[in-house]
């Protein structure tokens, strides 16, 4: 039996990232019938990384072609959302385009962050086309060492 709880416990995480990526393609879907945005057409779903230290909670993600102020960031309770649109300048030109899949991309992801977060000390910073968000945990959620008396 206990060979079986751990075997469940390693296919946690793997069910849980399945999850998320479910979630994702499911807001992709539904973006259209919400008023969000277009739906699948003209939206992306951008790679990210997200990852834990003693301290803080890191997101990465690639959003080449953003500006800064294309990108919105929000937190509520546990979980992170981040979408953003970038619309193509459109210029009178004489060329005939065969074809163009530039002119507008949107999109946002749900993440479910694994621990509490201090929201008052988020900050962003977008460089090279990636954002990085640093969450600050909440005190409560920093591992704390406790001696064994003996």
């Amino acid at each position: 039996m206990g060979n079986l709880a751990t075997q469940n416990r390693g296919l946690a995480p793997m069910f849980r990232s399945l999850r998320e990526e479910m979630d994702d393609l499911f807001n992709q879907l539904t973006m259209g019938i919400r008023g969000e945005g277009n739906g699948l057409s003209g939206a992306f779903v951008p790679s990210m990384d997200l990852a834990e230290t003693e301290n803080t909670l890191e997101l990465k993600m690639d959003l080449p072609g953003l500006k800064p102020d294309e990108v919105q960031i929000e937190v509520t309770g546990d979980r992170l959302r981040i979408s953003g649109e970038h619309k193509e300048e459109q210029e009178k030109t004489d060329k005939r385009f065969h074809r163009v899949e530039r002119s507008q991309r949107s999109f946002f992801r749900v993440i479910d962050l694994p621990c509490a977060i201090n929201q008052q000390e988020i900050a962003a910073d977008m460089k090279d086309g990636v954002l990085t968000v640093t969450l600050p945990k909440c005190e409560e959620a920093k591992s704390h060492k406790i001696a064994v008396k003996g």
